[in-house]
């Protein structure tokens, strides 16, 4: 707990409080007079289970709740009334309102005819609202396809019956995540599919892609997951409407669920990966592209909710961010690399050993933590000095993985050699455990016990030519 002296006509008074791994901080402000006048109070609780921010009389509640977890969103708006503050509805987080602690009774239901891209009552919704409140329920705001409605009168009927009202949270839990869960599985398939087969040589050392393909295979197990309970909770919740038991939707012995607790932790250490390897990429003019997709990204999530759009305003929104975001971070990325390159870099030595003069040129490299590939040029020396001759047979590609992990080697190896081949002339000349020419002699594999080339361009090389490439490579 901390003061500061009056600034001007006011003074402020901070506290800061531990209860229960919920951490606190108030922040207050007094008039000349000494009079209470305004207080912004932000708390964090661990695994987000409790965060917001109150605003005096208001305060706001970043809590989601799904399709299945309606009587315990009811529950928890119970409580918070309890306690003397009331839903108001959505906007950047749940609105809450201070008033005097009263004992109120919410239903949360799913209207069937409403839409993911809903952020507020539409006309069908508010004709649905008019409906319930003649059966005694008030409809106070709405998102998506969740409807909370307060009692206000004592015989109020039930809106739905139970067979219902498991049809509707069913049918929308189902259609909420079917496209996510079709979608990341497609990207998690081609994702293993180009690991091991298209380019396998070069992702396989670049830490950047395997992070992407880690988080976005973790992304995908989230939803394969999430359609497992779903598929868990449709038999039990059947089994329990076929023995005539009312089903309690949500959790009862938490405000949050156990599994929205991990669904939580798997999101964010997503997100943090995404932000990590940003940050790794500061160097770099994609960098620049990413923070657009980022940023672009948060200010639509923050910005839609709080203008609360019409479905088709929302839906054209979305299309017009996207677009936006798309344009600007391609444009970064084309100036950034315009700007990176004005020329090649010069990344070219002579190279002169005891079986002639020629030219060796680094023209990409990968390291990462499973090896490194190296991509080079070499000029042959029958071919020394350079000529303008684009195609010059005595100029070939180079590219040398190196890794401790054999497996990554063999697969290399087996991917370049798939095809028929044969050993080539003066094939002992490499001193390698493995070597393969293809039938059109332009392509040849060479595998060490750490290491493997493979060679593009000159049909034949000789003894001279093989050596002067092992020295220069070190070989």
């Amino acid at each position: 707990m901390g003061a500061c002296p009056p600034l001007g006509a006011l003074s402020v008074e901070i506290k800061i409080k531990y209860r229960k791994s919920i951490a606190i901080i108030e922040c207050r402000y007094y008039i000349e007079s000494g009079k209470y006048r305004h207080s912004i109070i932000c708390f964090w609780g661990m695994f987000f289970r409790r965060t917001g921010v109150f605003f005096m009389k208001k305060k706001i509640v970043f809590r989601n709740y799904g399709y299945r977890e309606c009587d315990s969103f009811a529950r928890f708006l119970e409580k918070m009334a309890a306690k003397g503050w009331f839903f108001r509805g959505w906007r950047f987080g749940m609105i809450f309102e201070k008033e005097a602690p009263r004992k109120e009774i919410y239903d949360v239901e799913v209207f069937p005819e409403g839409d993911e891209n809903d952020v507020k009552p539409e006309p069908n919704t508010k004709e649905y609202a008019q409906y319930c409140r003649e059966a005694g329920w008030e409809l106070i705001d709405s998102t998506r396809k969740l409807c909370v409605f307060r009692k206000i009168r004592e015989d109020a009927l039930p809106i739905v019956t139970e067979r219902e009202r498991y049809e509707n949270i069913r049918e929308a839990e189902w259609k909420a995540f079917r496209g996510r869960l079709a979608f990341t599985c497609l990207m998690a398939v081609s994702e293993w599919y180009v690991l091991f087969n298209i380019d396998f040589a070069r992702n396989i050392f670049s830490d950047i892609w395997i992070a992407v393909f880690i988080l976005w295979n973790l992304y995908f197990l989230k939803n394969a997951a999430r359609c497992v309970s779903y598929l868990l909770w449709k038999t039990r919740t059947e089994k329990m409407l076929g023995q005539g038991k009312t089903p309690f939707y949500g959790s009862r012995v938490k405000e949050i669920s156990p599994w929205k607790t991990i669904q939580k932790i798997i999101s964010c250490v997503v997100f943090l990966g995404i932000i990590a390897i940003v940050l790794f990429l500061a160097d770099s003019g994609t960098m620049q592209m990413y923070l657009v997709f980022i940023v672009g990204m948060i200010l639509m999530m923050v910005l839609l909710p709080a203008l609360r759009p019409s479905r088709e305003w929302n839906m054209l929104l979305q299309v017009i961010f996207a677009f936006l975001i798309i344009f600007i971070g391609f444009s970064a990325l084309m100036v950034n690399m315009a700007e990176d390159s004005p020329a090649a870099k010069e990344n070219t030595q002579v190279i002169e050993n005891t079986y002639g003069t020629g030219e060796l040129e680094l023209t990409d490299e990968l390291e990462g933590i499973f090896g490194s590939a190296r991509r080079y040029s070499v000029l042959l020396p029958d071919g020394y000095p350079r000529t303008d001759d684009p195609y010059d047979e005595n100029e070939i590609i180079c590219q040398v993985y190196q890794s401790s992990y054999q497996w990554i080697l063999d697969r290399i190896y087996s991917l370049y050699t798939k095809e028929e081949g044969e050993i080539p002339p003066d094939a002992e000349a490499w001193e390698a455990i493995e070597t393969e020419q293809n039938r059109n002699k332009n392509y040849t594999t060479v595998k060490y016990g750490d290491r493997l080339l493979y060679i593009i361009g000159k049909k034949n090389l000789d003894k001279e030519e093989i050596l002067f490439i092992r020295q220069a490579l070190g070989l």
